[in-house]
C-alpha cells in the first residue's frame, strides 16, 4: 500500500459524489492521465470546497504538469483544511525550496518533522534548506538525524558536502 493509498483512506469525505470523484481522479493520476484527474479533483472541489484530499490530490497533479505555483496554492489550501496532513507540508516544502523560498520552505519542513519525526527525507530536505541558508551546524544535525533514520542516505549526504566543499 502506497502513501497515497494510506493517505486517501485516512481523509474523510462529506459527500459520497466527492469522495467518488477523488477516488477516480487519483485512479486517472496512477494511469498518468493527468488532464482527466485534474477535471476529477477540480470537480470535487466545486462539489466541496473543503475537500482537503480533493485540494491535495490537485495539487499533485499541478505539480506533475509543473504548474508549481498552482499545485503550492493548493497544498496551502490543504494544511489550512486540516494541518495534520505531513505529505501536504512535505510538497509545500519542496516546492517553496525549488522555488528559492528557502524561509518558508523550512517552516513547512519543519511542520512536516513535527507530524512525522521519523521522516528521513523531511531531514535530509530541512538540511538542505538549511545549509542553502548558511546555517550549516543545523543543516549538518539534519544530516545526521537523516542517516540515524536511514542509512543509505550517508552515501548522498557525503557526496554532496564534499561536493560542497564542506567536508573532504
Amino acid at each position: 500500500m502506497g502513501i497515497f493509498d494510506r493517505f486517501r483512506k485516512k481523509s474523510g469525505h462529506e459527500n459520497r459524489a466527492t469522495h467518488e470523484l477523488v477516488i477516480k481522479g487519483s485512479n486517472l493520476a496512477k494511469e498518468g492521465r493527468l488532464k482527466e484527474a485534474l477535471e476529477c479533483f477540480d470537480t470535487a472541489i466545486k462539489l466541496n470546497p473543503r475537500d482537503a484530499q480533493a485540494w491535495f490530490w490537485r495539487g499533485n497533479i499541478l505539480a506533475k504538469m509543473g504548474r508549481l505555483e498552482e499545485a503550492l496554492k493548493c497544498w496551502e489550501r490543504t494544511t489550512e483544511l486540516d494541518s495534520r496532513i505531513f505529505i501536504a507540508w512535505y510538497n509545500r516544502g519542496t516546492i517553496l525550496r525549488t522555488l528559492g523560498r528557502l524561509e518558508e520552505a523550512l517552516e513547512c519542513y519543519e511542520r512536516a518533522i513535527a507530524l512525522n519525526p521519523r521522516d528521513a527525507q523531511a531531514w535530509f530536505w530541512r538540511g538542505i534548506v538549511l545549509g542553502g541558508l548558511s546555517r550549516l551546524q543545523e543543516a549538518f544535525k539534519c544530516f545526521d538525524r537523516a542517516v540515524e533514520l536511514d542509512p543509505s542516505l550517508a552515501k548522498s549526504i557525503e557526496d554532496l558536502l564534499r561536493k560542497h566543499g564542506l567536508i573532504k
